[in-house]
Protein backbone atom coordinates (compact mmCIF):
# COMPACT_ATOMS: atom_id res chain seq x y z
CA UNK A 1 0.00 0.00 0.00
CA UNK A 2 0.63 3.67 -0.41
CA UNK A 3 -0.22 6.84 1.10
CA UNK A 4 0.31 10.40 -0.15
CA UNK A 5 -0.33 12.43 3.25
CA UNK A 6 -0.10 15.58 1.05
CA UNK A 7 2.11 17.70 3.33
CA UNK A 8 -0.57 17.60 5.61
CA UNK A 9 2.31 17.77 8.83
CA UNK A 10 4.35 20.41 7.50
CA UNK A 11 7.33 19.54 9.11
CA UNK A 12 5.77 18.40 12.50
CA UNK A 13 7.75 14.89 12.50
CA UNK A 14 6.27 14.06 16.41
CA UNK A 15 2.54 13.91 14.55
CA UNK A 16 3.40 12.43 11.51
CA UNK A 17 5.64 10.24 14.04
CA UNK A 18 2.79 8.97 15.85
CA UNK A 19 1.32 7.05 12.97
CA UNK A 20 4.05 4.85 12.52
CA UNK A 21 3.18 2.40 14.41
CA UNK A 22 -0.10 1.92 12.44
CA UNK A 23 1.45 2.28 8.90
CA UNK A 24 3.92 -0.48 10.11
CA UNK A 25 1.94 -2.38 10.98
CA UNK A 26 -0.63 -2.35 7.58
CA UNK A 27 2.96 -2.92 6.03
CA UNK A 28 2.66 0.49 4.13
CA UNK A 29 5.28 0.41 1.31
CA UNK A 30 5.61 4.28 1.45
CA UNK A 31 4.59 7.47 2.79
CA UNK A 32 4.59 10.39 0.16
CA UNK A 33 5.07 13.31 1.04
CA UNK A 34 4.07 13.58 4.64
CA UNK A 35 6.19 17.17 5.07
CA UNK A 36 6.80 20.26 2.61
CA UNK A 37 9.36 19.56 0.00
CA UNK A 38 12.02 21.59 1.71
CA UNK A 39 11.61 19.71 5.47
CA UNK A 40 14.79 17.94 4.68
CA UNK A 41 15.48 17.96 8.56
CA UNK A 42 11.69 17.02 9.04
CA UNK A 43 12.16 14.12 6.48
CA UNK A 44 15.55 13.07 7.79
CA UNK A 45 13.74 12.81 11.41
CA UNK A 46 10.83 10.62 10.08
CA UNK A 47 12.95 8.01 7.85
CA UNK A 48 15.56 7.71 10.96
CA UNK A 49 12.52 6.16 12.89
CA UNK A 50 10.24 4.84 10.46
CA UNK A 51 11.13 1.35 9.90
CA UNK A 52 10.78 -0.54 6.68
CA UNK A 53 8.39 2.00 5.63
CA UNK A 54 10.11 4.19 3.14
CA UNK A 55 9.62 7.96 2.68
CA UNK A 56 8.73 9.43 -0.99
CA UNK A 57 9.07 13.14 -1.89
CA UNK A 58 10.54 15.52 -4.46
CA UNK A 59 6.63 16.21 -6.60
CA UNK A 60 7.56 19.87 -5.55
CA UNK A 61 11.38 20.09 -6.90
CA UNK A 62 11.92 22.79 -9.34
CA UNK A 63 15.51 21.89 -10.24
CA UNK A 64 18.02 19.36 -9.49
CA UNK A 65 19.26 20.57 -6.78
CA UNK A 66 16.38 20.50 -4.87
CA UNK A 67 16.05 16.76 -5.74
CA UNK A 68 19.50 16.54 -4.37
CA UNK A 69 19.12 17.69 -1.53
CA UNK A 70 16.21 15.29 -0.44
CA UNK A 71 18.40 12.11 -1.88
CA UNK A 72 21.31 13.38 0.00
CA UNK A 73 20.04 14.70 3.59
CA UNK A 74 16.35 14.11 3.44
CA UNK A 75 16.43 9.73 3.76
CA UNK A 76 13.78 9.52 1.33
CA UNK A 77 13.74 5.77 -0.66
CA UNK A 78 11.55 7.11 -3.60
CA UNK A 79 11.80 10.78 -5.35
CA UNK A 80 9.34 11.66 -7.30
CA UNK A 81 9.64 14.13 -10.12
CA UNK A 82 7.15 16.14 -12.19
CA UNK A 83 9.48 16.24 -15.57
CA UNK A 84 7.75 19.79 -16.45
CA UNK A 85 8.04 20.99 -12.83
CA UNK A 86 11.82 19.83 -12.60
CA UNK A 87 12.97 21.80 -15.92
CA UNK A 88 12.56 19.19 -18.53
CA UNK A 89 13.38 15.20 -19.39
CA UNK A 90 16.81 16.19 -19.63
CA UNK A 91 17.02 17.85 -15.84
CA UNK A 92 14.36 14.46 -15.09
CA UNK A 93 16.83 12.41 -16.54
CA UNK A 94 19.48 13.19 -14.23
CA UNK A 95 17.77 13.12 -10.88
CA UNK A 96 16.89 9.82 -12.12
CA UNK A 97 20.58 8.73 -12.94
CA UNK A 98 21.82 10.65 -9.74
CA UNK A 99 19.19 8.82 -7.66
CA UNK A 100 20.16 5.34 -8.93
CA UNK A 101 23.62 5.54 -8.09
CA UNK A 102 22.36 6.40 -4.52
CA UNK A 103 20.29 3.83 -4.54
CA UNK A 104 16.84 5.78 -4.41
CA UNK A 105 14.27 4.02 -6.45
CA UNK A 106 12.89 6.89 -9.18
CA UNK A 107 9.37 7.62 -9.69
CA UNK A 108 7.62 9.84 -12.11
CA UNK A 109 4.75 12.22 -10.94
CA UNK A 110 2.58 13.47 -13.57
CA UNK A 111 -1.21 14.26 -13.25
CA UNK A 112 -1.72 17.09 -16.51
CA UNK A 113 -2.10 15.03 -19.50
CA UNK A 114 -1.14 12.17 -21.64
CA UNK A 115 1.47 14.31 -23.28
CA UNK A 116 3.20 15.30 -19.61
CA UNK A 117 3.36 11.77 -19.26
CA UNK A 118 5.04 10.77 -22.40
CA UNK A 119 7.61 13.38 -21.54
CA UNK A 120 7.62 11.82 -18.02
CA UNK A 121 8.77 8.29 -18.98
CA UNK A 122 11.67 9.07 -20.75
CA UNK A 123 13.45 9.80 -17.90
CA UNK A 124 13.41 5.93 -17.25
CA UNK A 125 15.33 4.75 -19.66
CA UNK A 126 17.90 2.24 -19.09
CA UNK A 127 17.01 2.06 -15.30
CA UNK A 128 15.29 -1.72 -15.32
CA UNK A 129 14.67 -1.94 -11.50
CA UNK A 130 12.81 1.63 -11.59
CA UNK A 131 9.13 0.39 -12.19
CA UNK A 132 6.62 2.67 -10.02
CA UNK A 133 4.83 5.18 -12.12
CA UNK A 134 2.12 7.86 -11.25
CA UNK A 135 0.34 8.74 -14.56
CA UNK A 136 -3.59 10.37 -15.05
CA UNK A 137 -6.26 8.09 -15.84
CA UNK A 138 -8.66 10.49 -17.45
CA UNK A 139 -7.18 13.96 -18.66
CA UNK A 140 -7.65 17.39 -17.19
CA UNK A 141 -10.27 19.87 -18.67
CA UNK A 142 -7.38 22.32 -19.67
CA UNK A 143 -5.42 19.23 -21.58
CA UNK A 144 -8.56 18.20 -22.94
CA UNK A 145 -9.87 21.56 -23.91
CA UNK A 146 -6.26 22.26 -25.57
CA UNK A 147 -5.96 19.55 -27.87
CA UNK A 148 -8.13 18.96 -31.15
CA UNK A 149 -8.12 15.50 -31.51
CA UNK A 150 -8.16 13.25 -28.83
CA UNK A 151 -8.51 9.14 -27.80
CA UNK A 152 -12.21 9.79 -26.61
CA UNK A 153 -12.94 11.81 -29.49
Amino acid sequence: MLVDAGTVWGDDVETARSRLEMLNRLRVTWLEEPFHTGALEAYKGLAAVAGSLRLAAGEGSHNFYMAQHLIDYAGIGYIQIDTGRVGGITVAKQVADYASAKGITYVNHTFTSHLALSASIQPYAGLGDHTICEYPVALKALAKNLTQQTADG
